[in-house]
């Protein structure tokens, strides 16, 4: 049984004013200067504790089996953590570095890109077949 809102080749689609709102104000917040700010500093610090607590502590694996349990470890493990860093910055008397956007640092724009521009860029790529895919990823470089 087809679906009631499609009809032979084309479809009906309808549009989230509520939704779209959403999403541009995300996008407007994430282009900030302060949303910058923000992302510059988080993609520095998570990987780097979690690093910190798989190499210098050598916590690669829960020690308990259900949620509950594991949830407790993990925060008792990052709470401790936290400790050993406060401890390590009180004896230096001084905080870490954090990234600050200047004061004139302008909003970055975002250029969203047409269906047509989409559309065309999709009919000029050339369908290739599996066998085709594979003699593509293994051409050598450099002289024969």
């Amino acid at each position: 049984m087809q679906h009631p809102l499609k009809t032979g080749k084309s479809r009906i689609f309808e549009i989230q004013p509520h939704h779209a709102q959403l999403k541009q104000q995300a996008r407007d917040l994430l282009l900030s200067p302060e949303g910058i700010e923000l992302r510059v500093n988080r993609s520095c610090q998570v990987e780097g504790a979690f690093g910190v607590l798989k190499q210098n502590m050598q916590y690669t694996r829960f020690r308990r089996r259900t949620l509950d349990r594991v949830t407790v470890e993990f925060a008792l493990t990052c709470l401790g953590m936290n400790i050993r860093k406060y401890i390590r910055f009180s004896i230096k008397n001084s905080l870490p570095f954090y990234w600050k956007a200047p004061e004139d640092l302008a909003p970055e724009t975002f250029k969203k890109p047409s269906a047509r521009r989409i559309i065309n860029r999709l009919k000029k790529r050339k369908k290739l077949q599996p066998n085709e895919i594979a003699k593509k990823g293994y051409k050598k470089k450099g002289k024969c």
